[in-house]
C-alpha cells in the first residue's frame, strides 16, 4: 500500500483526528475563559455521539461511532480554525497560557523600560509624577497606554481570537486589545514598584493595584467605559496567582456572560439570520453524515437526497427561529441572563433531533406519502 493510497483511503479519518486534536488543544490549554466557551461545541455534539448506545444501534455501533466521531471532529476543528486560524501562533499561545506569569509579565524587558521612560517624560519627570495622588497616577498611565496601544480586535490583528501578546509585542505593534493593554500596564507598574496584578474576567482583562490595604482598579470598565462586570476568573502577575475561580464558577461565569453575547448578535443586524441559515446548513450536513446518507447523496440516491432536503428545511427553519428568538430577547429583561445557555442548548436539541433514527423513519414515510 503506497502512502498516497493510504491517505486517500483514510482521508476522512485523518481529517477527523486533526479536527479533534485542534479542538482539544483549546479545551485543555486556552484556560480559563476560552476553553470553557469551547466546551459548548462538545455540549452540542455529545448527545449525537451517545445515541450509539441506544438498543437500536448496538448491533452496528462501531461504524456508527466511527462515522460520528469523524464528522464531530471535523466540525469542531473547522469552527475552532475559523476563530483561531493562525496556526503559526498556536505554540506560543499554548506556552503563554500555561506559563502566563513569567511569559506575559516582563517588567524588565527593554521595550517595557523604554515605554516607562517615555511615559515618565510625558508626565514631566519622575518627581512630578510621584507628586500626584495614586489614583491620578494610575489614571494617567491608563490614558497613556490607550493612547500608545490602540484597542484593536485580536482576530483582526493576529488572526487569533483571545490572543495573548507579550508587552513587547503590544508596544511594538502600537495596537492590541485589553489583554495587551493589561500586561503592558502591569509590567510598567511593577517596574515602578507598584503592587499590580492582571485581572481576568469573561470578555475583559484589566489591572488591580493594591496599596495600604486599598484596591485601585485600572481600566476596569474598558476603553469605552461600558464593559459589563462579570465574576473574576483569575488574578495574577509575575509572582504567581492571587486568585483562581473554581471550575464550576468559571463555567457559570462563562455561560452567564450573555449581555456581551447579545451585543455581538445585535451588532450583526439582519446578518444574524444569515448566521442562522449557515448554522442550519451545517446541522443538516452534520446529521446527513452521521446518519450514513452522505455517500448515498453523492450517488444520487433518491431517498437519501429527499432526507437531506427535509433535514435542511427543518434545521434552517429551527436555526432561524432560535436566532430570531435571541434577537427578540435582547429587548426584554431576559437579556441579562440565559442567552448563551439558550444558544448552546437550543442547538444541542436541534442536532440531537436530527440524529435519531426515528427522524429517518418519519422522513421516509413522508416521502412515501408524497409519492402517493
Amino acid at each position: 500500500m503506497t502512502l498516497k493510497y493510504f491517505f486517500y483511503k483514510n482521508c476522512p479519518f485523518i481529517i477527523g483526528i486533526l479536527g479533534w486534536c485542534y479542538y482539544l488543544i483549546f479545551v485543555f490549554t486556552f484556560f480559563p475563559y476560552i476553553n470553557y466557551l469551547a466546551l459548548s461545541g462538545l455540549t452540542v455534539t455529545l448527545p449525537s455521539l451517545l445515541l450509539i448506545l441506544r438498543k437500536r444501534n448496538r448491533n452496528n455501533w462501531r461504524p456508527i461511532l466511527r462515522r460520528r466521531l469523524i464528522i464531530t471532529g471535523f466540525s469542531l476543528g473547522l469552527i475552532l480554525f475559523i476563530l483561531f486560524p493562525n496556526l503559526i501562533r498556536i505554540p506560543s499561545q499554548i506556552y503563554r497560557r500555561v506559563d502566563r506569569c513569567n511569559s506575559l509579565i516582563t517588567p524588565y524587558d527593554p521595550h517595557v523600560i523604554a515605554f516607562r521612560d517615555d511615559f515618565i517624560t510625558d508626565q514631566g519627570g519622575l518627581a512630578a509624577f510621584n507628586s500626584l495622588p495614586l489614583q491620578q497616577q494610575l489614571d494617567n498611565l491608563d490614558h497613556y497606554v490607550h493612547q500608545e496601544i490602540i484597542w484593536t480586535e485580536d482576530l483582526r490583528t493576529k488572526l487569533m481570537a483571545g490572543d495573548l501578546s507579550t508587552p513587547a509585542e503590544a508596544i511594538i505593534a502600537g495596537k492590541d486589545d485589553c489583554r495587551g493593554q493589561a500586561v503592558v500596564t502591569v509590567s510598567v507598574l511593577l517596574n515602578l514598584g507598584y503592587d499590580a496584578w492582571v485581572v481576568e474576567m469573561p470578555w475583559h482583562f484589566w489591572t488591580m493595584v493594591y496599596d495600604s490595604g486599598n484596591e485601585y482598579p485600572v481600566n476596569q470598565y474598558g476603553s469605552k467605559n461600558s464593559t459589563i462586570q462579570y465574576p473574576i476568573l483569575l488574578i495574577w502577575n509575575n509572582q504567581g496567582y492571587k486568585y483562581i475561580r473554581d471550575p464550576l464558577g468559571t463555567y457559570l461565569a462563562t455561560m452567564g456572560s450573555s449581555p456581551n453575547f447579545y451585543d455581538y448578535i445585535i451588532t450583526l443586524g439582519p446578518v444574524v439570520f444569515l448566521v442562522g441559515v449557515l448554522l442550519g446548513f451545517g446541522a443538516a450536513c452534520y446529521s446527513t453524515v452521521s446518519m450514513g446518507d452522505f455517500r448515498k447523496c453523492l450517488k444520487k440516491n433518491k431517498k437519501a437526497l429527499s432526507r437531506f432536503k427535509m433535514r435542511l428545511f427543518i434545521s434552517i427553519f429551527a436555526s432561524l427561529g432560535l436566532m430570531g428568538l435571541l434577537s427578540i430577547l435582547f429587548f426584554t429583561p431576559f437579556v441579562n441572563f440565559g442567552g448563551l445557555y439558550l444558544f448552546v442548548f437550543g442547538f444541542m436539541v436541534i442536532f440531537t433531533l436530527l440524529n435519531i433514527e426515528e427522524i429517518n423513519d418519519k422522513l421516509d414515510k413522508l416521502e412515501i406519502m408524497k409519492s402517493k
